[in-house]
């Protein structure tokens, strides 16, 4: 016998239950998920940057220098520690 798939709502009551069963973990994981969506943010952000400096300096070459990706890493960096303190 095959197990069906769970419904959505299903999946939502048994993840609810699991969250009242287990807070401390259930906010870990919210946490480490919450850093993670900020980290591919920033990520993306920072490509995107490295994308518009190299633009605004005419977009000469094959693209982005290291300098505009290092310029945009440093950029998203400080987005992302805000981001942080503001979550605090």
């Amino acid at each position: 016998m095959t197990e069906q798939p769970m419904s959505l709502s299903e999946a939502v009551r048994v993840l609810a239950a699991w969250e009242r069963e287990h807070p401390h973990k259930a906010a870990i994981a919210r946490a480490e998920n919450r850093a993670h969506v900020l980290e591919v943010e920033a990520e993306q952000y920072a490509h995107e940057l490295a994308e518009q400096l190299w633009q605004q300096r005419g977009g000469a070459g094959d693209g982005p220098t290291d300098h505009d990706r290092a310029e945009a890493d440093r950029a998203a960096l400080a987005i992302l520690k805000q981001a942080l303190r503001n979550s605090e």
